[in-house]
């Protein structure tokens, strides 16, 4: 089981940025090493209905529970699927792992909630004809 901690303690937005960054290659990884594409039977042929897919899948195993804003840590997948509980971060660089693992490029968006610091994160796909 891998945790992957933010950069700081306390960590603000562009810590959190940073560090989803650094550790989408690894989560990438453990997706293909654990086949979870073929797991949840994802043909990457069709984006949309393999975005559906993964997406109810992992609403299907992955119960979403916020981090506070003093303990803001990201679960790799392998952390994530044992302890079944994760919140936005965790959860996108889920999703960014399977879809890559799966053929698709795609990515993290941000949106701000409170003032100027952004407080969620969520995915965008694309391939050759199509944006998610």
């Amino acid at each position: 089981m891998k945790l992957f901690k933010t950069a700081v303690d306390n960590a603000k937005t562009h810590d959190i940025i940073y560090s989803l960054c650094i550790a989408a290659p690894a989560a990438i990884a453990q997706a293909k090493q654990f086949n979870l594409p073929e797991i949840i039977g994802l043909t990457g042929g069709d984006l949309q209905s393999d975005a559906n897919l993964a997406g109810k899948w992992i609403r299907n195993n992955i119960k979403y529970k916020v981090d506070s804003f003093e303990n803001q840590n990201i679960q790799l997948p392998s952390a994530l699927l044992k302890s079944k509980i994760g919140d936005c971060k965790s959860i996108s660089l889920l999703y960014l792992s399977i879809m890559e693992a799966a053929g698709y490029n795609g990515g993290f968006r941000f949106a701000a909630y409170r003032g100027k610091n952004f407080t969620h994160v969520y995915n965008f796909f694309c391939d050759n004809n199509n944006f998610f």
